[in-house]
């Protein structure tokens, strides 16, 4: 490739990404941090749901490792949240807005630690 066409490329690239945070809108200044309550806010019912099975999936792969791979812990996580119906969806949106400025993560855990002690 020559020279002027690498410089041209490079340039290409240093200004296009310039330019896409202004092209997708994003406002860094007004950046908020993900707390439980921003997530209630801010999420659609969609959003919300598989951002909260993200958490239920990463919450039960590492209880399986802390409990040396046996997936009893894992299980009861899972019956928690995937068989109990509507009531641990009531149950996590009660502490998202109990505990609205901790992080999602956070509330998950107490949620799961309550119903599934380690």
């Amino acid at each position: 490739m020559s020279r002027s066409k690498c410089k041209s490329m490079r340039s290409t690239l240093k200004y296009s990404m310039v330019a896409l945070p202004l092209i997708l809108g994003v406002n860094c200044a007004r950046a908020e941090t993900l707390t439980a309550g921003v997530a209630l806010d801010t999420m659609s019912s969609v959003e919300f749901s598989s951002y909260i099975q993200g958490i239920v999936e990463g919450l039960a792969q590492a209880r399986y490792e802390k409990d040396g791979r046996n997936t009893d812990g894992m299980r009861c996580i899972y019956d928690w949240f995937y068989e109990s119906g509507d009531t641990s969806l009531r149950d996590v949106i009660g502490g998202f807005e109990k505990f609205a400025s901790h992080s999602p993560g956070a509330v998950m855990s107490g949620l799961i630690n309550r119903e599934c002690p380690s």
